[in-house]
């Protein structure tokens, strides 16, 4: 009977720990997509842009994708064994949620992709390590990492491209 309890309780924990990191995830999108909204218009039509610049529905349908794998991981590090690997992971994928809740008002707000560009590589290099340590504490942290870092590589070499066309 106390074994059924217990592992009812054990359910309902994993399942409102998973709804509460999705939504710590979605809260830092929405503050993103807020901060963009406000202070993306002529400044930032008017910056030159490479030819390899999505168009601004690509990043629309990626971002959300990318915010469920890493609210995954965020679940995932919080949920398995406690470890030194563990610790270090949660401490990275907090600091890279916290790098990536203030891209957007680096780059848009301060109108300032030099300090978007720094911001990004603080992101990268956060999320790199998640991967490191997370890659010891479940399989699945690399594979919901793999793609975002992937993006993040990605947005990074936009960021500096844009930096370098507008000198």
């Amino acid at each position: 009977m106390f074994g059924i309890i217990q592992k009812k309780n054990s359910l309902l924990r994993y399942f409102f720990s998973a709804i509460l990191f999705f939504f710590l995830v979605l809260l830092v999108q929405e503050i993103n997509a807020y901060i963009m909204k406000v202070h993306v218009g002529s400044w930032f039509i008017a910056l030159k842009k490479p030819v390899w610049n999505p168009p601004g529905p690509i990043f629309s349908l990626v971002w959300p994708l990318l915010y469920l794998l890493v609210s995954l991981a965020g679940f995932l590090l919080w949920n398995e064994e406690p470890s030194k690997e563990r610790g270090l992971g949660r401490f990275f994928w907090v600091l890279q949620l916290g790098f990536n809740s203030i891209w957007s008002y680096l780059f848009f707000g301060l109108q300032s992709p030099l300090a978007g560009f720094i911001g990004i590589v603080l992101l990268l290099i956060c999320s790199l390590f998640v991967i490191f340590y997370g890659r010891k504490v479940h399989q699945w942290i690399v594979y919901a990492f793999t793609p975002y870092v992937l993006w993040l590589g990605y947005a990074a070499a936009l960021n500096a491209a844009i930096i370098w066309m507008n000198l």
